[in-house]
């Protein structure tokens, strides 16, 4: 297992050591394969854009809220350092992605320090008083922050409990100095193709369009 700057490699676990600590076991399933399938798909595209995007190499990375950590492997997969971050990784323990077992949207202990954070389909479930927090700690881990959150419209659904508009979530960045990517029309472009090559892939549909939403945003340090 690599080492990850700021995180000691004993506080790594795989998922399958989360889910089994817990008792837990849960089957391979269509929508499973799917997010793996979109996971590399993005993984890919990030990696051969965002470069271009920020001005900088894409060397690391953290995925906040990672789940079964699909996104973590994914990244491994194309040959940079990635580890996953989640208080409770509850998706089926089909993979190997190390993650480091924290709530972000508290103070952390250990903070890791990458070159792009990734936040996708999370702060929905983080509560209004928690919220500043999850932002803070995005910013503290890297230059560049890969963003989405729900959207109003979609309270209750699977346990979202704060579904607000963009401005609500860039106005938080704001006030750590990250300013969404300038570019509008290039990040809807960015967008747009993302949809076009996951409706390509293998599922043939979308399992995680919060990806390339309307809600997805680049939030970039001092931009």
């Amino acid at each position: 297992m690599p080492l990850y700057q700021g995180v000691p490699p004993d506080h790594l676990r795989s998922v399958n050591e989360c889910l089994s600590s817990h008792g837990a076991h849960y089957p391979m399933s269509v929508s499973t394969q799917g997010a793996i399938d979109e996971a590399k798909i993005l993984a890919g595209y990030v990696l051969e854009t965002f470069p271009k995007l920020i001005g900088a190499p894409i060397n690391s990375i953290c995925d906040v809220g990672c789940a079964g950590g699909h996104l973590v492997l994914a990244f491994l997969q194309c040959g940079v350092t990635a580890i996953g971050l989640d208080a409770h990784p509850d998706a089926p323990p089909c993979l190997g992605a190390p993650i480091l077992l924290r709530d972000a949207a508290i103070t952390l202990d250990i903070i890791p320090r990458v070159s792009l954070a990734v936040c996708l389909d999370t702060a929905e479930h983080v509560p209004d008083y928690k919220a500043d927090k999850l932002v803070e700690n995005l910013c503290s881990m890297a230059p560049a922050v890969y963003f989405s959150a729900g959207l109003p419209g979609y309270e209750g659904a699977h346990g979202h409990v704060n579904c607000q508009p963009v401005n609500y979530w860039a106005q938080k960045f704001k006030r750590f100095g990250y300013h969404p990517f300038a570019d509008e029309h290039r990040w809807s472009d960015w967008r747009m193709t993302l949809k076009a090559k996951i409706e390509a892939g293998p599922a043939g549909e979308s399992y995680c369009w919060w990806s390339w939403g309307e809600q997805a945003r680049l939030y970039l340090k001092g931009a």
